[in-house]
This record gives C-alpha cells, sequence and structure tokens, in this order.
C-alpha cells in the first residue's frame, strides 16, 4: 500500500503512538508491511528504540498479550460490537420510520 509509509510518518509525527501501533499491527496482518521495505524498517525502527520504549516497558506489554489476550480475540469481540452497533442503529431507524407512518 503507497500509503503506509506517509501514514506511520505522519502518526508518528504527530505523536499519534496508539493508532501507530494499531497501524503496524493491521500491516503485519494483512501482509502489507511486508510489501514496503520503508514502511516496515521506519516502524520497526521506531518501536525498537529502546530510548523512546524501555525494557520493562515492552515486557509488560508483551506479558499482557502473552496472557491469552489474542489480537484475534480482539479483533473478533470489536467486530461483534460494530455489528451489534449497526444493528440497535437499524433497528432505532426502523421503529422511527415505523412510528412516523402510523401517525
Amino acid at each position: 500500500d503507497a500509503e503506509l509509509l506517509p501514514t506511520a510518518l505522519y502518526l508518528i509525527q504527530r505523536g499519534y503512538w496508539c493508532a501507530l501501533y494499531e497501524l503496524y499491527i493491521d500491516a503485519k496482518r494483512t501482509g502489507a508491511l511486508a510489501a514496503d521495505d520503508a514502511a516496515r524498517l521506519t516502524l520497526h525502527k521506531f518501536f525498537t528504540d529502546s530510548q523512546r520504549f524501555p525494557a520493562q516497558v515492552l515486557r509488560a506489554v508483551r506479558e499482557t498479550f502473552d496472557s491469552g489476550v489474542s489480537a484475534a480475540r480482539v479483533i473478533d469481540a470489536e467486530s461483534r460490537a460494530a455489528v451489534a452497533e449497526y444493528d440497535l442503529r437499524i433497528a432505532r431507524d426502523d421503529l422511527a420510520r415505523h412510528g412516523k407512518q402510523s401517525s
């Protein structure tokens, strides 16, 4: 994806590290990271900077992910929540429309 590196650089410059990490994980999962050497090297350099991310911080993050909270389970839960929110919005719209038609 030609937008991966510019997006990563934008997020780095703005300090959006959580969004950057999410981009990194998604790019790894979809294979986009393997296809973009510049983005891969930039993100690797950013996330392996020991001044920015001391070893104890990385260890805590790793332990959190190793505790059974897999990225796939988080993505699945987020997807289910989004579908439920969409279904609720559609149901409310239908009820509102039905109420107006009955009046």
